[in-house]
């Protein structure tokens, strides 16, 4: 995630849109040929589809195949899509290009994971588009109104303050223009410039991320370690209850603090832990992520029991809002994984041999029975070591 922003620093500049105000109706979308996850209506006749989209958030962005810039941002607008799964945020690409030249150019990505439009009569990029520059991304309410439009280095920003409910338009635009001051002090190197944009921006947004990012760059870099980390406790503070910010804020926190090969280490990512199950204890993936990740930080600092309370906390939780989902085979995956790592090979198979039948994917499906058959190999194995006849 932070090279994209960093490559967004470099190649975007400001750019002047009046065809459409922020605050006005967004216009329908007129697309010729929808290549990819079906359509997408903003204004549904049936009563059922306008149930469905009741408090859908639209996430529209215009690019063209040609630009050095696509492949950053099919990639992140990818990651979105399976970061935002939870919620009502239907992501719109669309291109004025042929349909062929289109389909040429998604080969390359064969794993498209947002709505692909055709709009080769450029009637939808009339509607909304005034400048030439793209990609541009425009973000639209459930009442169907133009919150933000902007370009890539903005949207993720105003999205999670949007969905978090902490979006204030007049902050978002002081600092854009700051944003701007930073893209070019980026550009040409100048450091002392960059961190005066940065301090400024935090003073408006102690949570921006953008402005985040560079300064925890600038504490490892200078190595301060302690005061990095106290930074980062103070942004969570900052970003108060959404818990978009916040996810991302704790998995900084949690990447710095697992250099920390001591006790006192293990102290902090325990003490992060307990932290973090409290505020994400409904919120199943966000749970099952940060259980994963503790699996993966070296053993003598890092926290199984909070790894194994994590995944069973997201299984229970999972269960309630969808007891038959293919989630559930992947957090009952992580509750196994984390039983193994303590020991208790019996329960991993057992949970293991359950998660099996969550999966609908075949590939999965497939990788899920090789882990079982790896942790039923160990049982056994353990069990002939540690017999009385051995």
């Amino acid at each position: 995630m932070k090279n994209f922003f960093i490559f967004i620093l470099f190649a975007c500049f400001i750019i002047s849109l009046r065809a459409m105000d922020v605050g006005g109706k967004a216009p329908a979308l007129k697309i010729a040929n929808w290549l990819k996850n079906d359509r997408v209506v903003l204004y549904p006749k049936s009563e059922e589809e306008r149930k469905n989209n009741k408090d859908a958030i639209y996430v529209i962005f215009f690019f063209a195949t040609w630009s050095d810039t696509t492949p950053n941002v099919i990639n992140f607008v990818n990651e979105q899509v399976d970061y935002l799964k939870e919620i009502n945020v239907k992501f719109i690409g669309i291109s004025t290009e042929s349909e062929a030249k289109i389909r040429e150019c998604m080969r390359k990505y064969p794993d498209i994971k947002f709505h692909l439009g055709v709009d080769d009569k450029s009637k939808t990029w009339n509607d909304y588009m005034e400048d030439p520059a793209v990609p541009m991304f425009f973000i639209i309410g459930s009442d169907k109104k133009l919150i933000w439009k902007g370009s890539p280095v903005e949207v993720q920003k105003v999205l999670l303050d949007v969905i978090g409910g902490t979006f204030d338009p007049k902050k978002q635009k002081e600092l854009e223009s700051i944003h701007s001051d930073l893209s070019k002090a980026v550009q040409t190197f100048d450091f002392d410039a960059q961190m005066k944009s940065v301090n400024a921006a935090l003073k408006i947004d102690p949570a921006d991320r953008m402005s985040v990012e560079i300064k925890i760059d600038d504490y490892i870099k200078n190595n301060k370690i302690e005061e990095c980390l106290n930074f980062l406790k103070e942004t969570r503070k900052a970003s108060g209850s959404n818990k978009y910010l916040l996810y991302f804020f704790y998995m900084s926190e949690l990447d710095i603090s697992r250099g920390i090969i001591d006790e006192k280490g293990r102290s902090y990512i325990d003490r992060l832990s307990g932290e973090y199950l409290q505020t994400f204890q409904n919120t199943p993936r966000a749970l099952n992520i940060f259980a994963v990740r503790l699996m993966q930080i070296p053993f003598e600092i890092t926290s199984l029991k909070y790894a194994l309370d994590m995944s069973q906390k997201a299984v229970e939780v999972q269960k309630y809002i969808a007891s038959t989902s293919e989630q559930l085979g992947v957090y009952m995956g992580t509750e196994a994984k984390a039983c193994y790592l303590l020991g208790k090979i019996d329960k991993a198979v057992d949970i293991q041999k359950a998660s099996i039948n969550y999966f609908k994917n075949e590939d999965a499906k497939r990788a899920a029975k090789l882990l079982l058959e790896f942790y039923q190999n160990s049982k056994e194995l353990n069990s002939k070591l540690f017999s009385p006849n051995h």
